[in-house]
């Protein structure tokens, strides 16, 4: 088919650069004073035989009242601008996240907040260490849009995943009920991670405790994919499903990771990937869940542009443009299929979202 597309935008918008300083103040910004937007787009379709949504007429008007006056904050004190509220036609799910890693629950609550507001429902911390899946799960009780996933990282590991380690992911596991995925777990073979023997035990081991558990697994790959994969088979880890995070890989590797039972998992890559841009655009949509693996990232001057849930929306919105679907579609099948990637547990939690 084809399509005839107008616009017609206009946006004003007044900031200060970022000031190079020192003392704590030395990495700062000014919030925006003016910001408003337009964009108007009418696109017709004429297109035959195609089963997938297209996008229709659209209107979005954003509006960010102007602020009083200028003010200069540090990255851990700061006040980033507001979320602009969005029209939102389906929640969406950000499947992989390390939360935690903020110190200031205060900032985590904004961060929340920012992402409700961006339409974002639900968020999957993911723990790295014992310590640091206790605190995913303590946020999960504090703050309903947080759930949890228990794990050890490998880059994180400093010993096997012996009986007693084991004991206390059980126990993070069994804790409160909002714990719904075993993460992050898996395998990293760059320069200077963990010892490999470590490495494949532990993953093993924690394989074994989301069988256990009949959680799904959320795992992690970096220059091991034929490896990974070997182990989830051979683990059977199929049993319990799960998805590769933060794929960056190969159309053979998702296929092969699709084929053993879990779902790929697109994060900010996606973005500016050329390479993987061309492998999402050939996968079903069917076998894709979002994420934004937002932590702390004070090596960027500017805290607004600290990755966090709210860029779902701009993962989701590129997903449609590189699939030629509307974005809301894409929201409500990657949605989904979160939800059916945790089984029953999943239809219980989405049921809640819905009340």
């Amino acid at each position: 088919g084809f399509f005839l597309t107008t616009g017609a935008g206009l946006a004003l918008y007044s900031a200060r650069a970022d000031t190079a300083q020192t003392d704590a103040d030395a990495d700062s910004y000014q919030d925006p004073a003016v910001f408003y937007g337009l964009l108007l787009q009418v696109r017709y379709v004429f297109d035959a035989g195609r089963a997938s949504p297209r996008r229709s007429t659209f209107v979005h008007v954003l509006r960010v009242d102007a602020v009083s006056a200028p003010r200069t904050i540090s990255h851990l004190d700061a006040q980033v601008p507001p979320y602009p509220e969005h029209p939102v036609v389906s929640i969406i799910v950000d499947a992989h996240c390390h939360l935690d890693a903020y110190s200031d629950d205060r900032e985590i609550g904004e961060i929340v907040a920012r992402a409700r507001s961006a339409g974002v429902r639900l968020i999957v911390n993911a723990g790295t260490t014992v310590q640091s899946s206790k605190r995913c799960v303590e946020l999960s009780k504090k703050f309903p849009e947080l759930y949890a996933g228990v794990g050890i990282h490998p880059m994180d590991l400093t010993g096997p995943v012996d009986a007693g380690v084991y004991a206390q992911l059980v126990e993070c596991a069994a804790n409160g009920g909002k714990v719904i995925v075993v993460s992050e777990i898996g395998l990293d073979f760059l320069d200077g991670m963990p010892d490999r023997a470590m490495q494949y035990q532990a993953f093993r081991a924690q394989i074994g405790l989301a069988r256990e558990m009949r959680l799904p697994i959320v795992f992690h790959s970096r220059e091991a994919h034929d490896e990974v994969l070997r182990v989830l088979r051979e683990e059977r880890a199929y049993e319990v499903g799960g998805a590769m995070h933060y794929f960056q890989g190969s159309r053979d590797t998702a296929l092969r990771a699709i084929d053993l039972g879990f779902y790929i998992s697109l994060a900010k890559p996606l973005l500016r990937l050329p390479s993987l841009q061309a492998v999402a655009s050939e996968l079903q949509i069917d076998h894709i869940v979002l994420e934004t693996d937002s932590a702390p990232q004070p090596f960027k001057a500017n805290r607004w542009k600290w990755t966090e849930p709210r860029h779902l929306r701009d993962i989701a919105d590129k997903l449609a443009v590189l699939k030629d679907v509307d974005a809301d579609y894409v929201r409500q099948v990657t949605t989904q299929n979160f939800f059916d990637m945790l089984g029953e547990r999943g239809t219980e939690i989405r049921s809640s979202l819905s009340e």
